[in-house]
Protein backbone atom coordinates (compact mmCIF):
# COMPACT_ATOMS: atom_id res chain seq x y z
CA UNK A 1 0.00 0.00 0.00
CA UNK A 2 1.17 3.33 -0.63
CA UNK A 3 0.82 7.06 0.40
CA UNK A 4 -1.25 7.66 -2.10
CA UNK A 5 -3.51 4.75 -1.27
CA UNK A 6 -3.91 5.41 2.15
CA UNK A 7 -4.11 9.80 1.23
CA UNK A 8 -7.16 8.59 -1.10
CA UNK A 9 -8.69 5.97 1.66
CA UNK A 10 -8.36 9.00 4.22
CA UNK A 11 -9.76 11.44 1.89
CA UNK A 12 -13.12 9.62 0.65
CA UNK A 13 -13.63 8.43 4.35
CA UNK A 14 -13.57 12.18 5.94
CA UNK A 15 -15.45 12.79 2.89
CA UNK A 16 -18.59 10.85 3.69
CA UNK A 17 -17.73 11.04 7.95
CA UNK A 18 -18.94 15.10 8.42
CA UNK A 19 -22.62 13.25 7.57
CA UNK A 20 -24.73 11.76 10.81
CA UNK A 21 -26.73 9.38 8.68
CA UNK A 22 -22.93 7.72 7.09
CA UNK A 23 -21.03 7.53 10.55
CA UNK A 24 -21.55 4.17 10.63
CA UNK A 25 -20.12 3.67 7.22
CA UNK A 26 -16.72 5.95 8.10
CA UNK A 27 -16.34 4.04 11.39
CA UNK A 28 -16.04 0.81 9.34
CA UNK A 29 -14.18 2.21 7.06
CA UNK A 30 -11.23 3.71 9.54
CA UNK A 31 -11.54 0.30 10.57
CA UNK A 32 -10.38 -1.25 7.48
CA UNK A 33 -7.74 1.60 7.18
CA UNK A 34 -6.31 0.45 10.65
CA UNK A 35 -6.50 -2.86 10.11
CA UNK A 36 -4.87 -2.83 6.47
CA UNK A 37 -1.81 -0.83 8.26
CA UNK A 38 -0.72 -2.99 11.18
CA UNK A 39 1.92 -5.05 10.76
CA UNK A 40 1.07 -8.74 10.64
CA UNK A 41 1.53 -10.49 14.67
CA UNK A 42 4.47 -10.99 15.67
CA UNK A 43 6.68 -9.52 12.91
CA UNK A 44 8.83 -6.34 13.62
CA UNK A 45 8.28 -3.32 11.15
CA UNK A 46 11.55 -1.89 10.29
CA UNK A 47 11.97 1.63 8.22
CA UNK A 48 9.51 3.21 5.94
CA UNK A 49 10.31 1.24 2.75
CA UNK A 50 8.54 -1.75 1.25
CA UNK A 51 7.85 -4.94 2.26
CA UNK A 52 11.28 -5.81 2.51
CA UNK A 53 12.52 -3.10 4.75
CA UNK A 54 14.45 -1.66 1.85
Amino acid sequence: MTAEDVAALLIGTFTVAPLPEHSARADRLLDVVMYGLRAPTGQMVSGLGDRDGE
